[in-house]
């Protein structure tokens, strides 16, 4: 319904109504006769109808624009709600300095009238002397356009973000300027361009380094040279403060506390090419006089002493000493001293080289883990997750009722990042917090300090606290509390029907009664994009020419089938159990391979793995083709960090097809056609590598007993040792020059089928011989051999400051034989070289060469071997 109004009144003037935004001047008077003019009230739509929609006060923009921006129409029904949006509408164009609506009532109808006050209007936009980059990109890029409001200070900010972009893509001495759109009175944007050659960086030079080589100094810069004159080598000169802050940093972290460090930039006559000069005083390497303990109450400093390696009188180095400190932490944390703080305060002294170290020691109170709380966010930011709270609580090696021990709160954060299964980042996680409980919510006042430990590694049936066993609260592993427990009484003093509860043992107990304080653990995590489709490619001489295609899942839950279209298309189906699942075809021109696998890593919630494959195997072989179809069922477990056990049952059917012989040999004859293995296998596995890849310390030993029977039945013993030194690295731990032995013997029983024999050769195995040519032969034809025995010794030295490149020197050894023995004894002798590119993946290549020195008169040489792969 619509009340009339006086002849002035409009709509209100409320921010977005007439009157325009607050500041903005006001709106120029209609001209003419000017109608009765009415207020509408706020209604969805009033019973009248519209006759016109006008625009006054408009010069340059043409009606059309404008009316497409409005919803009122004639010949629908008059609406304040509709107008008010109609508002909201032209200032967001920001066409408008101010939008005043109105009604008149004419003989016809209802007139809305929109009174406008026009911003100015860009005309046209335009670049000059823009070579690299087009006309279209660059307006684009700073979003003007023809129709764009006019505003002088935007047209400047443009400019710069034109120049900044030059500068970005290597054009350090490019100019911006306006050739036009600098004055109020303009219409048109017109930018004048002077893009100047790229600059890059054709030369870095170091003098004044004695102790550190240019070499070494060069990997800490940010500021690459070009290579092979077209990659890389930007020049930026704000990068120049870091590298020199870098460099002050490395010296520092090494002893050479008083460095120094100053550049010289130099161009050539064209401004196109940048030579860096950096200009290095080391000064004195100082010297440790003194280290002093401060602050050490519960562990006694000679403990601390003993377990340090920074002693008086050596070079002071950053990365020793806070190895010491992480170590002093490490001792705290495990008394639940979870805030427990170490700062090393140098003091420096009259004599030059020589300084003193305080080690400042907080001790902090004991704290034990109340609560495990898991928040899960869904990838992208969503709040809704897919992943079970459960995938983190197995994955936690802390538990309520623990020490909060700062290592193994961080261990847990990184079996939860192992996997890949969440967002890695400061931010996104996966994060761990201790977030201490006020004291008038803990549950426990004092606790027993008892010296056995809990075994981590076993699933617990009920909750385990200083009181005993609660059984009404089943917990698996990692479990967080829901509620929290209630707090039961203190059965150290309080009166007791049944006795004192723990018996003659606190008559006269051997250890102190410690205070302690609780907190929550909480775990924050932000859920990626687990699955993956990748490809790749290799070559190796073992093996021939390879491609790669895989299909994973990491997040998979082989319990959760899609229940509705919106399963599949919210991506819910089949995901967040933590499990893995991976189809994989690797066709080759010898080998090809086609698997589908599922693993459990915790396996109905306990430290058990389960593990289903089933496979398709195709190889060309020199004497026979094989095939092998099957499946495998394995489960693991982890004892301790560094032990693991695994059992695994192997179903295979194996075609040999094509023997070669007439008549090919004996074992070769036997099994030709199809065969069926069935076999069982236990292994143990300690590892202690630093690395996966490229260890340079520790050992992996690896021993399994396996047991054939059905059609085959025979036992098999094999192990492998591998044991890693780093001889001598730089004085920053870098530049490692690494020794490595390795070992391998197995033994296998009289009615091992020819497939399931030992060879060697080649590569992966005995270098200077063919692929599995170190092997007993019939009539030349290779048929295995029931006891191995191999041995490898190789020296790696890095060529590169960085280590992308390194060359090797090698020896392998050993026999593969039908008996139990060393009647012939083989022995090689060479070298190589090893290439790291991080694009290609973390496995580097490999080039080796070498000489068989002791061998047998039917042994097949092969004097080069190497190993190129990509992964993408």
């Amino acid at each position: 319904m619509i009340a009339a109004g006086t002849a002035e009144a409009q709509f209100g003037s409320s921010p977005g109504m007439g009157g325009g935004p607050p500041g903005g001047p006001p709106g120029p008077a209609g001209s003419g006769v000017v109608p009765k003019r009415r207020f509408v009230q706020l209604e969805e739509q009033s019973g009248e109808i519209v006759h016109e929609v006008r625009f006054e006060g408009i010069q340059t923009i043409l009606p059309q624009a404008i009316q497409s921006k409005v919803q009122t129409q004639a010949g629908q029904y008059l609406s304040e709600r509709q107008i008010r949006e109609d508002v909201r509408n032209l200032y967001s164009t920001r066409w408008f300095y101010s939008v005043e609506p109105r009604v008149e009532e004419t003989e016809q109808g209802s007139v809305v009238v929109f009174q406008l006050l026009e911003r100015p209007i860009v005309q046209s936009v335009g670049f000059t002397g823009n070579e690299k980059f087009t006309s279209e990109y660059l307006a684009k890029y700073i979003g003007l356009v023809k129709g764009s409001p006019f505003d002088v200070a935007l047209n400047k900010e443009a400019a710069k973000r034109i120049e900044r972009l030059y500068k970005d893509k290597g054009y350090y001495f490019a100019k911006v300027e306006l050739a036009s759109g600098g004055d109020k009175n303009d219409r048109s944007v017109m930018f004048r361009i002077t893009e100047g050659e790229k600059v890059v960086v054709r030369g870095i030079t170091f003098h004044g380094n004695e102790a550190i080589s240019s070499g070494v100094l060069a990997t800490k810069l940010q500021t690459k040279t070009q290579k092979f004159w077209f990659f890389g080598g930007q020049y930026d000169k704000s990068t120049i403060a870091d590298d020199i802050a870098a460099l002050k940093a490395y010296y520092f972290g090494l002893g050479y506390l008083d460095a120094q460090v100053s550049e010289k930039v130099g161009f050539s006559e064209n401004g196109a090419h940048v030579y860096l000069d950096y200009s290095i005083v080391e000064g004195p390497r100082y010297r440790i006089r003194n280290i002093a303990i401060k602050g050490t109450e519960i562990i006694s400093e000679n403990t601390l002493r003993r377990e340090m390696t920074t002693l008086p009188g050596d070079y002071f180095t950053s990365r020793e000493l806070g190895e010491d400190l992480r170590m002093i932490q490490g001792r705290y944390g495990e008394l639940g001293r979870i805030n427990a703080k170490v700062e090393a305060i140098p003091r420096y002294l009259e004599t030059p080289g020589l300084i003193d170290i305080d080690l400042i020691i907080d001790e902090d109170e004991v704290w034990r883990i109340r609560r495990i709380n898991v928040h899960i966010t869904g990838s992208n930011g969503r709040p809704t997750s897919h992943t079970r709270k459960r995938v983190i609580e197995n994955r936690m090696v802390s538990a309520p009722g623990d020490l909060a021990n700062p290592r193994m709160i961080k261990k847990s954060e990184q079996r939860i990042n192992r996997e890949q299964l969440f967002e890695g980042g400061p931010l996104a996680g996966p994060r761990i917090e201790f977030n201490p409980v006020p004291e008038e919510e803990t549950r426990f006042a004092q606790s027993l300090m008892r010296p056995e430990g809990t075994v981590r590694g076993q699933n617990l049936d009920f909750v385990e606290t200083s009181y005993g066993t609660n059984e009404s609260t089943p917990l698996v592993r990692g479990q967080n509390f829901e509620r929290g427990l209630e707090q039961p009484g203190n059965l150290l003093w309080d009166s007791s029907p049944q006795g004192d509860p723990f018996g003659p043992a606190l008559n006269s107990p051997p250890y102190p009664f410690v205070q302690y304080r609780e907190g929550d653990l909480d775990v924050y995590v932000q859920e990626a994009r687990t699955g993956r489709l990748m490809f790749g490619a290799g070559v190796n001489s073992d093996s021939g020419l390879v491609g790669n295609i895989v299909l994973d899942e990491r997040n998979f839950d082989l319990f959760r089938p899609p229940t509705s279209w919106d399963d599949i298309v919210e991506g819910r189906a089949w995901r967040g159990a933590g499990q893995t699942f991976r189809l994989e075809a690797v066709p080759g021109d010898q080998v090809s391979r086609y698997t589908a696998s599922w693993t459990d890593n915790y396996f109905m919630d306990t430290d058990v793995s389960l593990g289903l494959s089933g496979f398709y195997y195709q190889r060309f072989l020199d004497n026979w083709d094989e095939q092998r179809s099957g499946g495998r069922v394995a489960f693991g477990y982890q004892f301790n960090p560094d032990l693991s056990g695994n059992i695994a049952f192997r179903l295979e059917n194996v075609d040999i097809n094509n023997p070669h012989g007439a008549p090919p040999p004996p074992p070769l004859a036997a099994v030709a056609g199809s065969n069926f293995l069935t076999t069982v296998r236990g292994t143990l596995a300690h590892d202690t590598r630093n690395s996966a890849f490229l260890p340079s310390e520790g050992h992996i030993l690896t021993g399994s007993y396996e047991q054939a029977f059905g059609e085959f039945n025979y036992p098999r013993l094999e192990l492998d040792a591998s044991q890693y030194f780093t001889v001598w690295n730089r004085i920053d731990g870098q530049g490692r020059h690494i020794l490595s032995l390795n070992g391998r013997v197995g033994w296998t029983g009289d009615d091992t089928p020819v497939f399931e024999k030992f060879y060697a050769g080649g590569y992966s195995s005995f270098r200077g011989f063919d692929f599995r040519g170190v092997t007993p032969k019939i009539s030349n034809i290779e048929v295995g051999g029931f006891w191995q025995a191999l041995g490898s010794v190789q020296y790696q030295v890095p060529v590169t400051a960085d280590e992308a490149i390194s060359l090797v020197a090698f020896t392998d050894f050993g026999t593969v034989e039908q008996e139990v023995g060393f009647s012939q004894f083989r022995l090689s002798v060479g070298g190589g070289i090893r290439l790291i590119i991080p694009a290609m993946g973390p496995v580097p290549m490999a080039f080796d060469f070498a000489v068989p020195l002791m061998q047998e008169p039917f042994d097949e040489e092969q004097l080069f071997a190497f190993y190129v792969g990509i992964n993408r």
